[in-house]
Formats: C-alpha cells, sequence, structure tokens
C-alpha cells in the first residue's frame, strides 16, 4: 500500500496537486520508512516542486542510508545540494 502512496503522490506532483502530492508522499515514508523509493520520492518532489533542498537533502539521506538501488546516483544529488552524502 505504501509503494501505491508513493506512485499517487508522485502523478499528483506531475498534475500540480501539490497539497495532495505531499501528503501521499509524506504518508508513505511515515507507513513504511524502511522503504528507500518513498524516501527518493518525496525528496525529488521537496526539490524540484517544493525548491526545498534542505527537505530534499534530508530525504536523500534516508535514502543512502536504505542503499537504495539508485543510491550512487543520489550521492552526486546530495553533492550537488552542498553535502556529502552518508556512507552505510
Amino acid at each position: 500500500m505504501t509503494e501505491i502512496s508513493t506512485n499517487i503522490g508522485m502523478m499528483q506532483a506531475e498534475q500540480g496537486k501539490w497539497k495532495d502530492a505531499r501528503a501521499n508522499l509524506e504518508k508513505a515514508v511515515r507507513a513504511n520508512p524502511a522503504m528507500p523509493g518513498g524516501w527518493l520520492n518525496l525528496g525529488i518532489f521537496r526539490e524540484v516542486y517544493e525548491g526545498n533542498p534542505e527537505g530534499a537533502r534530508e530525504c536523500y539521506e534516508h535514502y543512502v542510508r536504505l542503499r537504495g538501488l539508485r543510491s550512487e546516483e543520489v550521492r552526486k544529488w546530495l553533492d550537488r545540494l552542498g553535502q556529502s552524502a552518508p556512507r552505510p
């Protein structure tokens, strides 16, 4: 169910339904904080749609700590945001 919430959240963001998107993405990480994809999508939302680099950084750090499949790529995003990524 949490994977569905994060996917719906990203779809809503693309449709400009930012309040609903944020609610679904945050719901997904609260429901399953060990799911890397939820943190990745929430980070992307915060960075791209909200312009919130600090919030995005926090999410990306969670993603890297959870060893998501795209961790090396996300480490580069963290470097771009001005902070080195944590090493698992």
